[in-house]
């Protein structure tokens, strides 16, 4: 009588065994996941993105009488506060400053500048101006004209941050920022 067969190895159901406990141990590892993600409480915070410049002006700002100030003084007073002024251009229009035509008023005086701490990278353009306006008519007349331009542009990235007190407009910092806290200071 002929020995029995040799016994066949069934490589396929091992293969079927191994793959069906590697999906089993995947669903649980993933499971454990969600439920450890699912039992942890995430609160979400909005922050909107303005840099301010950490130094808050002191009272080193000098008092100028009504009608007796200029962006010379004011910018010194931006010194003498600590902020900074980088390349400052005192023949620069708010119509150039934008690239765009936003006003007919004229102003008595005006300064573009960088602003560092709103840099992110290389800073090469003006972020900032600052114009004094011959009468607080002139500047409110102008501060409309900003306000009307944004609302014209508003789908553009041509919206201006303004604040007008007094006499002066500051364009291209925050409401918050050290710089208006000044110019609210100084401009009547």
């Amino acid at each position: 009588m002929p020995p029995p067969p040799p016994k066949v190895k069934h490589p396929i159901k091992w293969r079927i065994v191994v793959i069906c406990a590697f999906i089993v141990v995947l669903v649980a590892a993933s499971l454990i996941g969600v439920f450890t993600l699912a039992s942890h409480t995430y609160t979400s915070v909005q922050v909107t993105p303005t840099k301010v410049p950490s130094v808050i002006p002191t009272t080193a700002t000098t008092q100028i009488p009504t009608q007796q100030y200029s962006v010379s003084t004011i910018v010194q007073d931006f010194h003498a506060d600590n902020l900074p002024v980088v390349q400052p251009n005192y023949s620069q229009n708010l119509n150039t400053f934008v690239g765009k035509q936003v006003t007919n008023v004229s102003t008595q005086s005006e300064v573009s500048f960088i602003d560092p701490t709103l840099c992110n990278g290389p800073c090469d353009v003006g972020g900032a101006w600052l114009g004094v306006y011959n009468s607080l008519t002139d500047a409110e007349t102008a501060d409309n004209d900003v306000k009307n331009f944004n609302i014209y542009n508003s789908n553009t990235p041509y919206v201006l941050t303004a604040s007008q007190h007094g006499r002066c407009i500051l364009v291209g910092q925050p409401p918050t920022s050290a710089y208006v806290l000044v110019i609210n200071t100084v401009c009547t």
